[in-house]
């Protein structure tokens, strides 16, 4: 509320009061939210120059709301041809009205919007559109019986929480990027009083949005800090968090800040941690981890993948950059890094996703660890420095688009009297190999990979796994036998901040893999152990000859990744085997659910959906098709508000039959059941 006081969206009264549970008028409500849209100066310079306005009782509009209805009549926000009670009580549709209007949101999107409040059947068709894009977009809000109460006066407090909305939405939007209110929100970082800059740090909608910003300071400007009104900027400190507004000319006209927290905090889980930053991505997916024990306050993990976004901060940022240490650069363990770069960008990657930009800087208070690599569909090419004391590793490996392989080594270790430099090039299965090696005085040219069995001890040695070695002569394995007959199998479950997701292709065995996420723990199994990972996952859920029971499969798959803060839940899989394919998706949520397959085996195809809605309607679905043994059906059932309907057909042997009602329920039910499909409608 103070904000838009001192920004003068809204205003006191001469008595000093500001009266907030006093009931907002029709032309307040227009004056607040025409200035909100930065035209304030626009509809004063109308008032000025005098104005007509189109109402009857237009006498009875107060002098200092003119100029600001004449820009809502011109923006649509009200109707020349409808009456205007200017003192009459601003209701909560009429206001929601104004928002969706003045923001100009085509509502035609909106179309077929459901709405669950109980109290809307007096609105008109054009009031119940405008306000499911305001529930759509979060501008308005109901109460918690279900109601909206359109018609109930909006207070002067109230109004204040329908603009902050309005205000989230313009930020959200780059289409408002003139209005001179859009906030920015950040991190303090310096004020020069010469020259009136401030520098901080600025929070945005995606990774590549966090970043260094330097704003003048208005000689109007208005600062709080820690609640109360500054003068000046000199008591902000390095990391405050701020919120900054700018006028139309760029300049700072107010900024709001709070002293940070726990100057002093540690995060006992990383004391032996001095910088972790990770950044992976893929293409719209990131993923990326950020401390540094000089800022620990600073400390986030923000991940956008697949549309959704979510920021860790403080205690669940630490433990979470703690589980990635552990899981990708556990202590004492032999760091492989073409294993971990495939890790990590996995984290990132969907299953269709090839490509992916890892980038890691590792430092603990022995050692600096840094690598990079950039993979694509055809080439990749990796970077690694690592560093303990006077000892120095540095790994580049590149493949080109015709698969040649060119990796470089250098090692150094004057205390320890070693030194290498190996480079070895792979082009159509011809290795050649060059450099030097030196132990303790003695010195070998390199002219082959003969030496590399002892060059590979001594990277051992250090704790490292590097790639470029000679090639096998014999063939790499193209099926795991635990896996003879499938031909893939991909399964995604998701619940929460959780999942499970398995993955492999007959055709792409090397690529097989299972990733696990669960409350904050991560671990990626490959090769035997992910191939053992997915026969028990068959042999358990989707066992050969068995019964497919959708229902219980779904609740025994869900239970594997929900804990008791999870509550929505999706599953997708593609499973094929040589003869049979079962393509099987559902998604439960907390009002709402969906489940669909499809199974096809030789001649025969089974489709069915079942789905419940937020209102409890429920529609179940089968299609079976069996041209061998000349069967049909189609049979679709629904339940509404206790009214049951059934259609459909049933074709056997040459005998058609008519479905309307649920009497052939139980002879459907069997025949899926004949087909190894348990149907439940």
């Amino acid at each position: 509320m103070k904000k838009w006081m001192t920004l003068g969206i809204i205003t006191g009264y001469t008595d000093g009061t500001f009266q907030p549970n006093k009931p907002v008028s029709h032309q307040e409500a227009v004056v607040l939210v025409v200035r909100l849209l930065g035209l304030e100066e626009e509809a004063q310079k109308r008032a000025k120059n005098g104005v007509k306005l189109p109402f009857k009782n237009e006498n009875s509009i107060s002098t200092w709301a003119r100029g600001h209805i004449a820009m809502a009549l011109e923006l649509g926000l009200l109707d020349k041809n409808e009456k205007f009670q200017g003192n009459k009580a601003a209701s909560r549709i009429f206001v929601t009205s104004l928002m969706v209007k003045g923001l100009g949101i085509d509502v035609d999107h909106y179309k077929g919007r459901d709405l669950e409040f109980s109290d809307l059947a007096h609105l008109t068709a054009e009031e119940r559109l405008e306000l499911a894009v305001a529930v759509s977009e979060n501008l308005a809000k109901g109460y918690g019986d279900k109601t909206f109460q359109p018609n109930k006066p909006v207070t002067r407090g109230e109004i204040a929480a329908f603009l902050e909305r309005m205000l989230d939405y313009i930020s959200d939007h780059d289409d408002y990027n003139d209005i001179i209110l859009e906030p920015i929100k950040g991190y303090f970082t310096s004020y020069n009083s010469r020259d009136q800059k401030m520098t901080f740090i600025r929070e945005g909608r995606s990774a590549s949005d966090l970043k260094s910003v330097t704003y003048t300071l208005s000689d109007k400007a208005i600062i709080y800090y820690n609640g109360k009104k500054r003068s000046t900027l000199d008591v902000f400190k390095d990391g405050d968090r701020l919120e900054v507004i700018l006028n139309n000319e760029g300049k700072i006209i107010f900024v709001s800040g709070e002293s940070k927290k726990d100057d002093k905090v540690v995060w006992d889980q990383l004391k032996n941690v001095s910088v972790f930053n990770v950044k992976l991505t893929s293409g719209q997916n990131s993923i990326v981890y950020s401390y540094d024990a000089a800022k620990p306050n600073d400390i986030y993990v923000l991940t956008q993948k697949n549309g959704k976004s979510s920021l860790l901060q403080g205690k669940e940022a630490a433990t979470a950059i703690k589980a990635a240490i552990d899981t990708h650069f556990k202590a004492g363990s032999t760091f492989d890094l073409k294993k971990t770069t495939k890790n990590l960008a996995l984290l990132a990657q969907t299953s269709s996703d090839k490509e992916a930009n890892v980038s890691v800087q590792y430092k603990t208070k022995e050692s600096n660890l840094e690598f990079s690599s950039e993979i694509k569909a055809s080439t990749n090419a990796t970077k690694m420095n690592w560093s303990k004391g006077k000892a120095t590793i540095a790994y580049t490996e590149s493949t080109d688009s015709k698969g040649k392989v060119t990796s470089n080594l250098q090692v150094k270790d004057p205390d320890a009297k070693k030194e290498i430099s190996y480079k070895k090039e792979i082009s159509d299965s011809k290795v050649t190999a060059s450099g030097y090696l030196k132990l303790e005085g003695l010195s070998l040219e390199i002219k082959d990979t003969s030496l590399e069995p002892t060059i590979k001890q001594i990277l051992g040695d250090y704790k490292f796994a590097l790639y470029g070695e000679t090639p096998k002569t014999d063939k790499p394995k193209d099926e795991y036998k635990n896996l003879t007959g499938i031909a893939n199998f991909n399964l995604e479950i998701t619940s929460g901040k959780n999942s499970y997701l398995y993955q492999y292709n007959k055709d792409r065995v090397k690529e097989m893999y299972v990733l696990t996420q669960k409350d904050g723990k991560t671990n990626i199994l490959t090769g035997d152990e992910a191939a053992a990972a997915i026969k028990k996952m068959i042999d358990t859920h989707f066992k050969t000859n068995s019964t497919f029971d959708s229902k219980e499969v779904s609740k025994n798959l869900v239970a594997l990744v929900q804990n008791k803060d999870s509550k929505d839940s999706k599953i997708s899989l593609n499973y094929k085997t040589n003869d049979r394919t079962l393509v099987f998706d559902t998604e439960v949520k907390s009002n709402s659910e969906s489940t669909s397959y499809t199974i096809t085996q030789d001649k025969v195809t089974i489709k069915y959906s079942h789905t419940k809605d937020s209102k409890g309607k429920v529609v179940s679905s089968i299609e079976l098709r069996d041209t061998e043994a000349k069967k049909e059906l189609k049979y679709t059932k629904e339940v509404e508000n206790g009214k049951t309907t059934a259609s459909g057909y049933l074709k056997l042997d040459g005998v058609n039959l008519t479905i309307d009602n649920t009497q052939y329920e139980s002879t459907i039910t069997q025949i899926a059941k004949d087909y190894k499909v348990k149907v439940s409608f």
